[in-house]
């Protein structure tokens, strides 16, 4: 008898102090797999991808490193919030692929439903057009405007990169929010256009 009042108080004491201890366990999950996977084809179709060639998987994946940085730093309330708020750890990868083709495309969706980033990946050798600094730029603080749902004027343009490849110049643009800091650290936004 003894034993089982002892598991019966372990237990409730662990479903209670669980969560508070571990904040990525109060997960909100606005999304669920099939969404972020329909959502992800919508979203390569409005950019012009035929999706119906390719050969779909969704994987399920958080961010360790921003899980332990707010653990470290924030109480597990504080985290928590963030967390379900406005720096989602977990994210529904939709991969977009042809067996042995180097190009493929990922639509990521955070577990609010938000789209949190995609890219394209497309072989080195491939040629593009060259388009200078400021042109590049426009096509993505552009791309940035009409395909997210993040709102520019928060972020300020930090710092430009080149990459020359053999057969075109790719150009990365990374931005900072404004008015967020957390203990040193900051937001980033970081937008490449492959010309």
């Amino acid at each position: 008898f003894i034993f089982l009042v002892v598991s019966i108080l372990g237990i409730a004491s662990y479903l209670v102090i669980n969560r508070q201890i571990f904040p990525e366990l109060n997960i909100n999950l606005n999304i669920s797999r099939g969404e972020a996977q329909q959502r992800s084809e919508q979203w390569l179709q409005q950019a012009g991808v035929d999706t119906s060639k390719y050969i779909k998987s969704v994987q399920f994946s958080n961010d360790d490193s921003t899980i332990t940085f707010l653990d470290k730093h924030l109480s597990s309330d504080e985290a928590g919030k963030l967390l379900n708020d406005q720096i989602p750890a977990w994210t529904y990868t939709t991969r977009f692929f042809i067996p042995e083709q180097e190009e493929e495309y990922n639509v990521n969706y955070d577990n609010l439903g938000r789209l949190s980033d995609w890219y394209h990946l497309i072989p080195e050798t491939q040629t593009g057009t060259t388009v200078s600094a400021t042109a590049a730029q426009t096509i993505a603080e552009e791309f940035i405007r009409t395909r997210t749902q993040v709102t520019l004027a928060d972020y300020e343009l930090i710092e430009t990169d080149e990459h020359q490849l053999p057969n075109r110049k790719d150009q990365t643009f990374t931005y900072e929010r404004q008015g967020f800091s957390l203990a040193d650290a900051t937001q980033r936004l970081v937008v490449t256009v492959s010309a």
